[in-house]
């Protein structure tokens, strides 16, 4: 990263998800350097552009500029040649971004955020790359066995070019440290000051009864439905709330009263749910995917001082000083009625804890690593 002064994120992720890890990590990335945040403008993406989420803080940063690839062609996947050419036509979009503002690709550092932009790194040969690796792509929810090949294939290519690695979860970082000489864990973070403790009452829950019991997230294959129903059932004087982009549980889980799922709400709402909620729960399987991934949601739920009720995961665990973990329904069941009645003292612990997390400490920590392993001095470019 010496001579540093531009970063372009492949692929950051577009305006109909939820404000995530690239989102939060740019931002503060923008006050050092140039950042070129490259969203995937595919059939895909048109097809859930349903609703957008306010992006205003990125929007507003001077030094971020928010970028939209060329629309790619589909059926990408079942096409090396079609990966080629959208790969292609989005290096070139970099090239002439770099072009219109001066900047060298000696001074350029890419930061691949998912395995498809090898097909775009492969055009840079002398441009530096860091690999920002947040799941595991590779056994992602949903995916199927010739993308999780495709992937593989293209996550090798970025672990033997990148010149650096920063993983969101142990797992990962257990997966490639013998794999690229620069391997580091930076865990995900939240933004402590909108989920922070606030007295201010929700409208929507106001009509809902309590105590009640609440989910926020984006990712419905990270959810355990059998688990889901069978607390419900056993608990029918309690409310499970679920807010976010959850496609797919409707038919699971219409027919239980207790149970509701408000569907997509804005960014800036999402504090006002989770203080409003008595108990925060991570009801998640136990897939690979899961098992994987660093929970973001679980930091915001400590800003707020709420008790959190988990399923036991291998990166929960490591915060079981702070959260109720549980291994199957009835220890879920269980430790969320040991929450309802626990000493307030907890929350201010919980709360206290999660300062550690927040996207400023997450990515300063990111920089002293990019720093260590490239020589970069600090400074705003």
């Amino acid at each position: 990263m010496e001579n540093v002064k531009a970063i372009v994120y492949l692929y950051g992720a577009s305006s109909t998800h939820v404000i995530g890890r690239s989102q939060q990590m740019a931002l503060r990335l923008a006050k050092y350097y140039k950042v070129f945040y490259i969203t995937l403008n595919s059939y895909r993406e048109k097809k859930n552009q349903n609703t957008n989420f306010s992006w205003k803080d990125m929007e507003e940063e001077d030094n971020l500029y928010m970028k939209t690839s060329p629309f790619l062609i589909p059926f990408s996947i079942r096409l090396k040649i079609i990966r080629t050419i959208n790969g292609y036509r989005v290096a070139r979009q970099i090239r002439k971004i770099l072009s219109e503002n001066n900047i060298k690709e000696a001074e350029l550092l890419i930061f691949a955020y998912t395995p498809i932009s090898a097909e775009v790194i492969k055009h840079f040969p002398n441009v530096k790359v860091h690999y920002d690796c947040a799941d595991d792509f590779t056994t992602w929810h949903g995916i199927n066995r010739s993308h999780a090949a495709i992937y593989k294939e293209y996550e090798k290519f970025i672990l033997e070019r990148a010149l650096s690695v920063s993983t969101a979860s142990n797992h990962m970082y257990e997966k490639f440290v013998n794999r690229n000489k620069n391997v580091f864990y930076i865990p995900n973070g939240a933004d402590t000051e909108l989920f922070s403790h606030t007295n201010i009452k929700n409208e929507k829950l106001k009509q809902i009864q309590k105590p009640i019991i609440g989910f926020v997230g984006a990712t419905s294959g990270f959810l355990d439905v059998d688990l889901i129903k069978n607390i419900a059932l056993k608990r029918p004087k309690y409310s499970f709330v679920f807010v976010g982009p959850l496609e797919g549980l409707e038919e699971s889980l219409r027919n239980i009263k207790n149970i509701y799922l408000l569907g997509r709400r804005p960014y800036e709402e999402l504090g006002e749910y989770v203080n409003n909620f008595d108990v925060c729960m991570i009801p998640a399987n136990k897939k690979p995917a899961s098992v994987a991934a660093d929970a973001a949601k679980l930091y915001q739920f400590l800003s707020s001082g709420n008790p959190v009720v988990s399923i036991n995961l291998p990166e929960v665990s490591k915060h079981s000083d702070y959260v109720y973990l549980a291994s199957n329904i009835e220890e879920f069941v269980s430790k969320i009625d040991v929450s309802l009645s626990e000493d307030y003292f907890n929350r201010d612990k919980r709360i206290a804890y999660s300062s550690n997390f927040n996207w400023d400490n997450t990515t300063d920590n990111l920089l002293k690593h990019l720093r260590g392993v490239h020589g970069v001095e600090d400074g705003i470019h």
